[in-house]
């Protein structure tokens, strides 16, 4: 069982980014160049190069990439909570706006957050993603954004920059393990990512008959779907099942996962079951386990890299062997069983919990270091 780590934290989801303008007042009077230093609610950034995204391109724009280095290690996001504990949405507190020629401006229409690995001050990296019309010169200047308390905003001068050649093409990796991609109107389509042997599924009906195709070996789902009934969707260790970002999968029936591999990049929400035994689950994103929800597994590996929240009346059962490694958040407003074998690993995430956690056998991390006002019943030997 081939084991997946995914640094993502796609949220998902129908995320509000800062790529508009906001009231803000000007933090500086003059427009920072590339290599000059600039602040924004209190942390450092450096405007350093412009990339080519070729994934970005279409027949009349061409996708270019507006490299702005941080000294945090983390990514500037804020999350945005329902009326529970859940987490609705993940916000970008930083966003960049270039100007058009026309007195117009241009968005970004996605932003990923990673480690910067050139051992400078600067620990982290922002590249805002932009389709610019082939027509149109590359803009002299542009906004960067701050959303927090107090609003800011910084111009910021690409005069004298290096543009990349249009056959080139930039390679980004995201190693950081407080990582997060937002996107704001996307304009790829998940088909572009799909190998040969991938298709794209927006409905149920369609997800089922791709997985009854045996020559499918990867799912994208690129729609909101909701299964209500009983379904069991088993294969032989041979599908990789992804939710796009700003999708949902909603689990009001039985939902029985069996050697596969499934992604989550969007939101999951768990009304009804959801099984998975024999996989691998890679949570880059949120899921959500209301009121009467059930997540259970077996002989499986599952990664946290986002956000899992048990609602009040909801449970989580890590058992019969299955593996969690938590890099992201944990929050338990209701009931998490480790039991059987199962095991639940701190991996620099948090667990907060405000219900009850039953340990019954394993967990690999400070045990103190788990906080909140619930109960925690530990049984270990």
């Amino acid at each position: 069982m081939k084991k997946t780590y995914i640094i993502l934290f796609t949220c998902l989801l129908a995320m509000i980014l800062c790529g508009c303008s906001v009231n803000a007042t000007q933090s500086a009077t003059e427009a920072a160049a590339q290599g000059e230093a600039f602040y924004a609610g209190s942390d450092g950034y450096m405007l350093s190069e412009i990339v080519r995204l070729a994934d970005y391109d279409t027949d009349e724009s061409i996708g270019y990439g507006v490299v702005i280095l941080m000294e945090s290690d983390t990514a500037p996001i804020s999350f945005l909570k329902s009326s529970g504990a859940a987490v609705s949405s993940v916000q970008s507190l930083i966003g960049l706006t270039l100007d058009a020629e026309n007195g117009d401006f241009y968005n970004y229409t996605d932003a990923s957050f990673s480690l910067n690995e050139d051992s400078s001050n600067y620990k982290g990296k922002a590249v805002f993603k932009f389709s610019l019309p082939k027509s149109a010169s590359f803009p002299q200047t542009g906004t960067f954004t701050y959303s927090g308390d107090p609003a800011e905003e910084i111009s910021l001068s690409f005069t004298g920059m290096d543009l990349p050649e249009l056959s080139e093409t930039a390679i980004e990796t995201s190693t950081a393990p407080a990582t997060a991609t937002v996107s704001e109107t996307s304009t790829s389509t998940a088909d572009e990512s799909l190998s040969d042997n991938g298709v794209s599924v927006t409905s149920f009906e369609e997800l089922k008959n791709a997985v009854k195709d045996t020559s499918t070996t990867e799912i994208t789902i690129a729609a909101d779907i909701e299964i209500t009934e009983d379904y069991t969707l088993e294969r032989s260790d041979d599908l990789d099942i992804h939710i796009d970002e700003g999708v949902s999968l909603t689990i009001s029936g039985a939902f029985e996962l069996v050697s596969c591999t499934l992604t989550n990049d969007g939101l999951i929400t768990i009304n009804g079951s959801f099984v998975y035994g024999i996989s691998d689950f890679i949570n880059n994103s949120v899921l959500n386990v209301q009121s009467g929800g059930t997540v259970s597994s077996g002989q499986s590996n599952a990664v946290n890299n986002g956000f899992v929240t048990i609602e009040q009346g909801g449970t989580l059962l890590i058992e019969r062997g299955t593996v969690l490694d938590n890099a992201g958040e944990l929050t338990n407003e209701g009931n998490i069983s480790i039991q059987d074998g199962g095991q639940l690993n701190d991996q620099g995430g948090t667990v907060v919990n405000n219900g009850t956690i039953d340990l019954n056998s394993y967990y690999n991390g400070d045990i103190t270091l788990i906080t909140g006002t619930g109960t925690l019943n530990d049984n270990r030997e």
